[in-house]
Formats: structure tokens, C-alpha cells, sequence
């Protein structure tokens, strides 16, 4: 097993193995920005309550924007890797997540899974995306997602596609529903952050890259 520190190393067909620890970022047509998907210990005002997700302009050394890659929901209870029902989702550390994966984002700061459900989320009215659990890492199956890209893994900075499981939601984000003083209020914690949607369309809204991050692969 290789473990790989990534700041700037320039291979960009690395695969994303599971347990690497990634940034996830949001590429918006017209702007020069890095928004990477982020989440803190804080709640929703309306919706479901649950703790808040965005994409933000990123301070790179930030652990707010890490995510851990880790194995879909299961009931075996004690261990990160199922022994059964793995449905080519990752199944031991440091295995290439293959596209057509089910797994989960856990946040590195709260512990808490990437989630979404079927309430409308705050500004575009689309589907909420929440981080959801009791900081031990355990969820349900509204945190499985479905890796969708080309090839046979998932690779770093190449294109990506998250679809929720449940709902069919793709995770996405837009510069026309940021979050500001007028939506927001004065004292916004996330002003100047993009909302963190499920989207219906299969369209450029919805494509990610994993840049920075710890990559683990064989």
C-alpha cells in the first residue's frame, strides 16, 4: 500500500482508494475560484435542522472541507468493512473505488456522513444536502452515493458524478444560489458560500473533482 500526501503532484490519473481522505470541489464555468465541499458543527435554520453543508472557497490546510471515503451503509456491526452485501462498493482499505460504487463522504471534522432526503433545500428550492449522524461515523442509507464516471475507477482530478441513492439527486452546486446578507443575514457564517444541492439534471451543475486530500491506493 502507497500513502500519498497530495499538494500538487501532477498525476491526475491517481485512483481514489477507499479510506483516502479528499477534497472534493465544485468547478464553476467563469470563475477562478476552488469551491470545495464543506460542512462545521452547525445546523440548518429551517428544513430538516440537520448540520449544514456548502461549497466554500477553500483554505487548503482547512478540515472542514475533508472527506473521508468509506464503505455504504451496512449493519455489521464494529467493522468499517462489510463482508457481505458489498455490491463492488469498497470492501478493504486502500482498494480503487471502481465507478458504479456505493459509498459514503464522512466528514474528518464532525464525523458525521454526507446526506440528503427529500426536503427542498434553502435557496434554489432543489433537494437539501445535509452531513447527518452522531459524530461516531454510523448513519443510514440516506448517506450511500453512487460514484458515476467514465473508465473503470475513480480518478483524481478527473470528472465525477455523486447520485444519491435513495432520492436520485445529483450533488451539485451553482454561483446563482449563494448564500449572502440578503438571504443569510449580517452575521452569516457561510456568506459567500454556494448551497450544496441534489439536482435532478445530469448536467455541468453537477460534475465534481477530488483534488487535494490523502490518497491510500494499492
Amino acid at each position: 500500500m502507497t500513502l500519498l500526501i497530495q499538494q500538487n503532484i501532477g498525476d491526475d490519473d491517481l485512483a481514489i482508494g477507499c479510506g483516502s481522505v479528499i477534497k472534493l470541489s465544485s468547478p464553476q464555468r467563469g470563475s477562478d475560484a476552488s469551491y470545495h465541499l464543506y460542512s462545521d458543527d452547525m445546523q440548518m435554520h429551517g428544513g430538516s435542522g440537520q448540520q449544514i453543508v456548502t461549497f466554500a472557497k477553500d483554505d487548503p490546510s482547512s478540515i472542514k472541507t475533508l472527506w473521508q471515503v468509506r464503505p455504504k451503509h451496512h449493519n455489521e456491526e464494529g467493522r468499517e468493512y462489510p463482508t457481505q452485501d458489498n455490491d463492488d462498493t469498497c470492501t478493504k482499505v486502500a482498494e480503487p473505488v471502481k465507478c458504479g460504487s456505493i459509498i459514503r463522504l464522512t466528514h474528518m471534522g464532525t464525523k458525521t456522513n454526507l446526506h440528503s432526503h427529500g426536503v427542498k433545500s434553502p435557496l434554489s428550492k432543489q433537494q437539501e444536502v445535509t452531513s447527518y449522524g452522531q459524530g461516531d461515523g454510523k448513519g443510514d442509507n440516506g448517506d450511500n452515493w453512487l460514484v458515476e464516471c467514465t473508465g473503470t475507477y475513480w480518478l483524481r482530478k478527473h470528472p465525477v458524478r455523486l447520485q444519491h441513492i435513495d432520492t436520485k439527486g445529483y450533488l451539485g452546486a451553482s454561483r446563482q444560489a449563494v448564500f449572502n446578507q440578503n438571504n443569510c443575514g449580517g452575521g452569516c457564517p457561510i456568506m459567500n458560500h454556494l448551497e450544496a444541492f441534489g439536482r435532478k439534471t445530469k448536467d455541468e451543475l453537477s460534475v465534481l473533482e477530488a483534488d487535494l486530500g490523502v490518497y491510500l491506493h494499492v
